[in-house]
């Protein structure tokens, strides 16, 4: 059941036994509007998949603390080696791109800011160059005048446009045997050897069950005596169809806190966060917001115009910003994968190789301990 990261586990099961047959459910028409705009799920599938076809999961080196944990595995070189394997897996590599990444600041003032926070990043291992305003001309010259200094993180990467990356998720996992299911789901019930999905158009019974509905996953837990405090942070962004070529690579903005990233499909411009849930209207004057901030940094502002495509999507966030990959206390064929916030999209495909394990009957990579969904427990599992 996906919405955010599940399409990737389902087509990483669909690759390693063929004997399995794979389903994946769409949670509701909502879920399948985010896809458009965040590929989590879809790492999630092929992740799954490949765990099937035998491949070794890599195991990480000890790292103390969950911090660490999570910014060596989900954020870091091993989230990237994660979606590596995952596209070689599929002939998809140049879905993926070695763009690099380039935070500006555009008060001299800030430069205290940027220097301790490369020196920060350092810390963590994360390669991060010091770049004053001529530097930061030569290297992208789509930037106005405006811009004093700014951070280059060369080893960045970035997909080419998630929307394609999806279909070709989608095509893979079709062709290794996997069906797509289009459903309403209204509850899931746990049967000892098997898990049963009723839906609007019936019951569905499956040997294991992932739910990776994203910001609706916390509604489908109830029905199984889980209660996690799960929150949409409701994000905005703007694509500029015929702007592909404004930006040489992604661009950031410490002050404005907005980025804008060239795609195949035009250049994305996203920003602003606000806890709304999933059934209020979007306030359009963010749109207005993110017009303004990109018109203040491009050195040409054209596209901005209503020709400029508007999308919310909605992130599902847990109070202590960690993900959810876990399995039910009680029923070991029902998994779960979600809370990824900000970041499904870099983490989809290592928190698949993940699950993959766990529902292989293998020992996961890492210890999935910190990502427990019932370490917000508010009543007994029934």
């Amino acid at each position: 059941v996906q919405a955010g990261v599940g399409r990737q586990q389902a087509v990483v099961v669909a690759q390693r036994r063929f004997f399995l047959r794979v389903r994946l459910f769409r949670l509701a028409r909502e879920a399948a509007d985010l896809l458009a705009g965040g590929v989590a799920d879809q790492q999630l599938q092929l992740g799954v998949g490949r765990q099937f076809l035998g491949q070794p999961v890599k195991q990480n080196d000890a790292v103390g603390g969950v911090a660490a944990a999570l910014a060596r595995v989900f954020a870091g070189a091993e989230a990237l080696g994660a979606w590596q394997r995952c596209l070689a897996d599929i002939d998809a590599d140049n879905e993926l791109v070695p763009s690099g990444y380039l935070l500006v600041w555009e008060s001299p003032g800030g430069m205290a800011q940027a220097r301790a926070h490369a020196e920060h990043l350092r810390s963590w291992g994360i390669e991060a160059t010091l770049l004053d305003a001529d530097e930061i001309r030569t290297r992208e010259p789509g930037l106005g005048a405006g811009v004093s200094h700014g951070l280059w993180f060369p080893r960045a990467h970035q997909v080419r446009d998630p929307a394609v990356l999806m279909r070709r998720l989608v095509t893979a996992f079709e062709a290794r045997g996997g069906h797509v299911r289009r459903a309403a789901v209204d509850a899931l019930e746990p049967r000892g050897a098997s898990v049963c999905v009723q839906t609007e158009h019936g019951p569905l019974e499956a040997d294991h069950l992932v739910v990776a509905a994203g910001a609706w996953s916390h509604e489908l837990l109830k029905g199984v005596g889980l209660e996690v405090p799960l929150e949409t942070e409701r994000g905005y962004h703007l694509t500029l169809p015929r702007r592909q070529a404004a930006l040489k690579q992604p661009v950031g903005s410490a002050e404005r806190r907005c980025v804008m990233t060239p795609m195949s499909c035009g250049l994305r411009i996203v920003g602003f966060t606000e806890l709304g849930g999933l059934s209020l209207a979007p306030i359009t004057r963010r749109y207005r917001s993110l017009r303004r901030h990109a018109a203040a940094l491009l050195g040409d502002a054209s596209g901005l115009d209503a020709s400029a495509e508007e999308w919310r999507g909605f992130r599902p966030t847990l109070p202590d910003s960690l993900p959810g990959i876990d399995r039910h206390p009680r029923h070991a064929r029902l998994h779960f994968a979600f809370g990824h916030q900000h970041l499904g999209l870099t983490q989809a495909a290592i928190t698949a190789e993940l699950v993959a394990a766990r529902v292989a009957g293998d020992t996961p990579a890492v210890d999935l301990a910190p990502y427990r969904v019932t370490r917000f427990r508010r009543r007994t599992v029934e």
